[in-house]
């Protein structure tokens, strides 16, 4: 162990692996997402009849530039948790989503 790192820290590919993943993650759903929404809500209505009209009427599909927005928006939160992981070794209150 290195004597500048604290007992017990985790390092840089815990921190900033889970924002690796999510971000590939969210890129391969780029082209995907917009036109599965759009295409799946009927058949999604049908089979949840109970669930009441205006919940199927809130989250309207999102096209391709509203999803990609989305993406675009949690990048910088998600980049800042695991910065902040990787400053305090993992114990970052906002890295674990607290």
């Amino acid at each position: 162990m290195n004597t500048h790192e604290t007992p017990g820290a985790v390092g840089p590919a815990v921190t900033f692996g889970p924002p690796a993943a999510w971000a590939v993650h969210d890129l391969e759903e780029l082209p995907a997402v917009p036109g599965w929404s759009r295409d799946r809500l009927p058949e999604l209505q049908r089979r949840f009849p109970q669930v009441p009209e205006r919940v199927w009427s809130r989250p309207a599909p999102a096209d391709g530039r509203e999803f990609a927005a989305a993406v675009a928006g949690m990048a910088p939160v998600v980049t800042a948790a695991a910065a902040a992981g990787h400053r305090t070794g993992g114990r970052s209150a906002f890295h674990h989503g607290r």
